[in-house]
């Protein structure tokens, strides 16, 4: 059983307004993504501010240094699967075009930067 268990995001993602390619809806959609990633515990993650922790060998001794209470032992494991579940809220979170279209954008921390850059540049075109 993992050291800390993330919360369940499942019914905070239909309050995220969906993008749906709308200027009008980024904000919102922004500020509460943000939100439910905090919830998860995976913002820091989606911002790069943790970075993978690189592959040691299997006797030596992880030095993972992170206030969020990971276990130290299984922090690689743990940062690749949370890693997956704040790629698939933020897909869960955009209309199915802009899903498609965003659908081999990974990791999760260029897929956020990439729609973020794409809307803030629209958003300065005016």
């Amino acid at each position: 059983m993992p050291y800390r268990t993330t919360q369940n995001p499942s019914p905070l993602i239909p309050l995220v307004p969906q993008l749906d390619g709308n200027l009008v809806t980024f904000t919102s959609w922004r500020s509460r993504l943000k939100d439910v990633l905090v919830i998860q515990g995976v913002l820091d993650i989606v911002q790069g501010k943790i970075p993978r922790p690189p592959a040691e060998s299997p006797d030596s001794k992880p030095i993972v240094h992170t206030k969020r209470g990971w276990n130290p032992e299984d922090f690689c494991l743990d940062w690749d699967h949370l890693l997956d579940m704040a790629h698939s809220t933020i897909k869960l979170t955009l209309l199915v075009g802009l899903s498609i279209r965003y659908r081999d954008l990974k990791p999760a921390s260029k897929l956020y930067n990439v729609i973020c850059e794409a809307y803030e540049k629209n958003t300065w075109a005016r």
